[in-house]
């Protein structure tokens, strides 16, 4: 008896053990996933000190929060729809200190701390997409402040005088060439563009439009106990303005593109323009016989980088670079050979834009 009633108890009880081992593999597989995927992604959906994964904080805030006039003010910080892409959020960051009456602050700066257990890192990577708005000094400010080394960079909006700019607030004083280093006279800094900036140790690089090639690298010199990133407007005497569409982060390592590409979910976001107005195209697509060729139309004379990448965001195969491609049609062969069957993500950034577009090899 003792033994018919344990063989069916372990006949009961089998499915149910299978159904909960299922359940643990599962867990563990997302859980690895987790752990292998080293960004931490701010989408907008909400304020960043309700980012829920990573709360930001607000800091350097003049005049200081009080009774009367809070830190965070719907004029100057808000969530608002993307007028381009169905479903997705900005953050709209104003800070204008020129018109205290709609802005009643003159810095404010969201501040991401970064871990201190098991230790503080030595090296990140912060990677911010944005567009600046009319009418505003600056696109936005980043604060590299950790590992015994701080340094601010400045993106600066085009003027009648000047092109679209960068300064690096600590690295100018020993290096003028990063003081207001041009970025060229067609590249708009109000259009959606994204900023790449690594720090390993005192060197700082910025990489715009995932290109591989970094447009700046600065070996800061001023020392920092401190141990966070912060972005906004810090500085009372300029005006900053941008929609945000999303800032990740990772303190793995200074990544370049090369090194860690973006989110796959990133890359498949047509957040720039769309296929349309970009006028870039692939044919044929499916791509047959490990021969293609990649069709750009240009308003004006660019840089172009094209890369390409698999659905988990990892880049594959060789990256192509032109420098100041001419302004109209152009046609170009497309480095697919040696890609396996299945479906990848190319990516075209030019000066003026960025597009990515899926690609199919039969």
């Amino acid at each position: 008896m003792k033994n018919n009633y344990t063989t069916n108890l372990l006949k009961e009880l089998k499915p149910k053990m299978r159904y909960v081992l299922g359940c643990c593999l599962l867990f563990t597989a997302s859980h690895t996933f987790a752990q292998n995927d080293p960004w931490i992604i701010y989408n907008a959906n909400e304020l960043p000190d309700a980012f829920t994964e990573s709360p930001f904080v607000t800091a350097s805030v003049v005049p200081a929060a009080s009774e009367t006039q809070p830190a965070i003010v719907a004029t100057e910080q808000s969530i608002i729809s993307d007028s381009n892409v169905q479903g997705n959020n900005l953050l709209s960051f104003r800070i204008n200190g020129n018109d205290a009456v709609n802005f009643p602050h003159t810095t404010f700066l969201w501040r991401q701390n970064f871990p201190t257990t098991p230790a503080s890192p030595t090296a990140a990577t912060v990677v911010v997409r944005a567009k600046g708005l009319e009418g505003f000094d600056r696109v936005f400010e980043l604060d590299l402040d950790f590992n015994g080394y701080r340094e601010t960079v400045y993106v600066i909006n085009a003027t009648e005088t000047n092109p679209a700019r960068v300064t690096f607030n600590v690295g100018r004083t020993s290096n003028t060439t990063l003081e207001n280093l041009s970025l060229g006279e067609n590249f708009n800094t109000k259009e959606w563009h994204t900023y790449r900036f690594t720090k390993d140790g005192a060197t700082i690089k910025l990489f715009i439009d995932e290109s591989e090639t970094p447009v700046a690298t600065s070996t800061v010199g001023a020392s920092t106990v401190r141990n966070y990133f912060r972005i906004g407007d810090g500085s009372s005497g300029s005006t900053n303005g941008s929609h945000i569409d999303y800032i990740m982060w990772t303190v793995e390592g200074a990544y370049s593109p090369a090194q860690k590409a973006l989110p796959a979910g990133t890359l498949t976001k047509l957040k720039s323009v769309d296929a349309a107005s970009a006028k870039v195209s692939v044919y044929p697509n499916p791509v047959k016989g490990g021969q293609a060729s990649l069709a750009i139309y240009l308003q004006a004379s660019s840089d172009v980088s094209v890369q390409i990448f698999d659905l988990a965001g990892r880049k594959v195969g060789k990256s192509i670079n032109f420098a100041n491609m001419r302004a109209g049609q152009n046609e170009v062969a497309l480095p697919v050979s040696g890609l396996k069957e299945g479906t990848y993500i190319y990516q075209i950034s030019t000066n003026r834009f960025t597009t990515s577009q899926k690609l199919f090899v039969k």
